[in-house]
């Protein structure tokens, strides 16, 4: 009995924004679109999101982020610009609502769901390709993601995960930190466990990445 209203760039839909057409869309580019249902007296429902990729060839996992622009890049509060105060807002740990989308490398979307992000890493902050954390938090639906990307690790979820840029390899081969870690495989060492992806944000290709386990304690917990 409600009204569907969509948007087609990343931001949640508000009663403004366009009805959703009752014969469908039809996506000619990479499309991240939005979906949110509206009845008159009533709250709105949560918003729906799903990446559409249109003449996008797939060689690597992907990682597809959705969220407002207010959250990413806006001077004042984005979380992955620069802004204009003293502290840099990438170094402020801004913590904000994101749809997580993976594909695996056949195409298979293994999960879709609410987390939140933040601005991850250290000097290679300043990178226009910053590295992004992500984490499953009840209040926004499940508490873990329900899946496993790593070869090597037998875990069935995942509390948190990083999408790692280059950072200090940023300008030379962008693998050097992975093959590292890579070296204690079978050792009984703890390390950080890596697939190779591309990331799309707001349906824009933000190029390669790695995924990578997020050090923190639920990390080492699994492990032990």
């Amino acid at each position: 009995g409600g009204t569907l209203r969509y948007t087609t760039d990343g931001e949640t839909p508000t009663a403004k924004d366009s009805l959703f057409p009752a014969e469908g869309l039809t996506l000619t580019e990479t499309t991240p679109l939005r979906l949110r249902a509206f009845r008159e007296n009533e709250v709105p429902s949560v918003a729906v999101s799903a990446t559409f990729f249109v003449n996008d060839e797939q060689l690597t996992p992907v990682v597809s982020l959705v969220t407002d622009d207010q959250y990413l890049f806006n001077r004042k509060t984005g979380a992955l610009v620069k802004g204009s105060g003293d502290t840099p807002n990438y170094e402020k740990e801004l913590e904000y609502p994101v749809n997580i989308e993976n594909f695996n490398v056949e195409g298979l979307c293994e999960i879709n769901q609410m987390g939140t992000f933040t601005c991850s890493g250290h000097s290679a902050r300043v990178n226009a390709q910053k590295s992004i954390a992500l984490y499953a938090r009840k209040a926004y639906g499940a508490d873990s993601f329900a899946f496993n990307p790593f070869p090597t690790r037998d875990y069935t979820e995942y509390k948190s995960l990083l999408l790692r840029g280059a950072n200090s390899d940023f300008s030379a081969t962008r693998l050097r930190d992975v093959v590292a870690s890579s070296l204690a495989e079978g050792q009984g060492i703890l390390y950080q466990d890596h697939v190779v992806i591309q990331v799309y944000i707001n349906g824009e290709y933000w190029g390669h990445y790695n995924l990578r386990e997020k050090i923190n304690k639920h990390f080492i917990a699994q492990y032990e």
